[in-house]
This record gives C-alpha cells, sequence and structure tokens, in this order.
C-alpha cells in the first residue's frame, strides 16, 4: 500500500557525514478509550475521560518500531445554586514514547486549568474564563534519540510552562439549539 507517515531519516554518505532527511514510512495507529459521567452530588458532575494508544512506524515488515501513548482527561463543573454560573476544573495528562524509524522520542504535556462558565441570551451563548497552572507530576525532559551503526544522537528539550495562562471561550448557537454548557474542548 502507499506510504502514510513523513519522518525524520538519517542516511550517511560517502565523505562519512550523516545527513537528516525526511522520508516515506508505513505508520499504523490504534487506540482505546473509556469515558465515563459521574454526578458526585447535586450541581457536582465529573467527567473522566482515559485513553490508551500505539503506533508500528517501518519502511519494511521486518523493521517494525512500536511506541504508545497515554492520555487521562478529567473535567469537575459545580454549578452554583440558583446561578447562572459553573465552577471549572480540569486536568489533562498526555505521555508519549514515540517510535522513529532509527530511534524513538519522549513527549508529555500536563494541564491544569481553573476558571467560571456561564450561560447567556436563554442558553444560546455560553462564555467560559479558565486559568491554567503551572503543573509538574511528571518529568518534562523531553527527548529525540537516534541510535545507527555508527551515529548516536540525544537532543533534550524542557516542556515545563512556567507562566500563567488565561483563555476566554465563547460559544454562541446560531440555530435554534442551545449552546453547550462547558467543554474541554
Amino acid at each position: 500500500g502507499p506510504d502514510d507517515d513523513i519522518t525524520l531519516f538519517y542516511e550517511r554518505m560517502p565523505d562519512g557525514l550523516f545527513v537528516e532527511t525526511l522520508t516515506n514510512c508505513k505508520y499504523r495507529h490504534a487506540y482505546l478509550s473509556i469515558e465515563g459521567d459521574y454526578v458526585l452530588a447535586k450541581g457536582l458532575n465529573l467527567t473522566a475521560l482515559a485513553n490508551y494508544q500505539w503506533y508500528t512506524r517501518y519502511k519494511t515488515p521486518d523493521d517494525k518500531r512500536y511506541g504508545y501513548t497515554y492520555t487521562f482527561d478529567t473535567q469537575l463543573v459545580y454549578a452554583l445554586p440558583k446561578a447562572k454560573i459553573n465552577l471549572v476544573s480540569n486536568y489533562y495528562l498526555r505521555y508519549d514514547w514515540l517510535p522513529l524509524l532509527q530511534g524513538r522520542e519522549y513527549f508529555q504535556e500536563e494541564l491544569l486549568g481553573c476558571g467560571v462558565n456561564r450561560m447567556f441570551f436563554d442558553n444560546k451563548c455560553s462564555a467560559t474564563l479558565m486559568f491554567g497552572l503551572p503543573t509538574n507530576l511528571i518529568s518534562k525532559r523531553t527527548f529525540r534519540e537516534i541510535d545507527i551503526e555508527g551515529y548516536r544522537s540525544v537532543t533534550y528539550g524542557d516542556g515545563r510552562m512556567n507562566s500563567f495562562i488565561v483563555s476566554l471561550n465563547i460559544r454562541y448557537s446560531l440555530g435554534n439549539g442551545k449552546a453547550r454548557r462547558y467543554s474541554s474542548e
């Protein structure tokens, strides 16, 4: 079948130097998810999503490289009694071990947010103000490792979020329906 992906590739030149370029490869990706919505108490709702993904990259069937990702996404919403305001908190974690044709790559993402949501115009408009907070529950030292005959390279990065982030999300339903309440999308 046709090649599915483009990825980094390192090749030795006749003069002994290595050149980094891009090449086509086969790429297979599958995942399994489970999601739950729970009412913890009157006005208090929890949504949780767990996802596991696995990958295969290869040029030939006998030289396959494997990797995986898992994500965990939770959202806690509390509807204030007798008000159109919701208090919102969410936590998102992504952990990647990605296969390269000649090595592997580690990446992660971790987000914690708190905020408020309010409905307007007979529930046709939803506005959410969120505050992102720095988190350090997992290692933020990312890397790309290439290991082939005659060449080895490791590049490190720093994935820490050291700043305070504020976001405003506004949704308006143009049809006859109502805007959805807060969502982590």
